[in-house]
């Protein structure tokens, strides 16, 4: 199994007034996938009268939840799962339709593991001292499983790790990994254990590690570059 770092450059436009057609459709015709971010409590409730929704389908193919497939946001307990704001965009079952769907649009799944402590749901930071190596990995393989399973075939691209390298200078780390749950857990393995229980939930899914400040040359920069060469998948 191969898996790639894709650096990816955000940025804005005030498309007031501009483009009547829409930015959707001037980059479709020209065949980018053009995208931002949403607040999906924003959509469920027609923020703005609306204007919230109709910016986002008149302008935008991609879709990518600002907070609702995020750990801290799904994984509320062991087999315990807030599925509601990702069911409502892409459906519960395989045969259902969102809003993604119903609006003929896509979703990026972002993220399944960031290992920071402060984006690891609380009661596995609560229950730490009485995790064992063996029932964090069994823990990270049954979260992955549910919501990558759930959405098989639904959210083609999931970003799997995020955010793994410390910005600070070296550390004892190898990699320069952040100080985390999942590493004190299971050291650096615990990126290889991701990409291979998201890749056998859906093997057709393409699966990223994302970051920043990673497009120039740098330490973080030749930090990520090892370890995707040398963490064996």
């Amino acid at each position: 199994m191969q898996w790639t770092v894709v650096l990816l450059v955000c940025f804005s436009l005030i498309v007031e007034g501009q483009n009547p057609i829409g930015l959707r459709a001037l980059s479709y015709l020209r065949g980018i996938l053009f995208g931002t971010a949403v607040g999906v409590d924003k959509l469920r409730t027609r923020a703005d009268d609306d204007e919230y929704n109709l910016n986002i389908t008149n302008n935008y193919y991609l879709i990518v939840p600002g907070s609702e497939l995020k750990p801290t946001h799904l994984w509320w307990g062991d087999n315990i799962y807030n599925w509601s704001d990702p069911d409502w965009l892409v459906g519960s079952t395989e045969k259902s339709t969102g809003w993604v769907q119903q609006n003929k649009m896509q979703l990026r799944g972002h993220n399944l593991v960031w290992p920071k402590d402060n984006r690891i749901p609380k009661w596995l930071l609560e229950q730490e001292s009485s995790i064992t190596p063996d029932k964090a990995k069994s823990l990270l393989s049954d979260y992955i499983h549910a919501v990558v399973s759930r959405y098989r075939g639904k959210i083609p691209w999931w970003d799997v790790v995020n955010e793994a390298i410390d910005d600070s200078n070296n550390n004892s780390r190898p990699f320069n990994l952040r100080d985390s749950f999942w590493f004190r857990k299971l050291g650096p393995d615990f990126i290889k254990y991701a990409f291979l229980y998201a890749h056998e939930s859906d093997p057709d899914a393409e699966l990223y590690y994302n970051d920043y400040d990673i497009q120039n040359l740098g330490l973080k920069a030749n930090r990520t570059i090892e370890f995707v060469y040398l963490v064996k998948i």
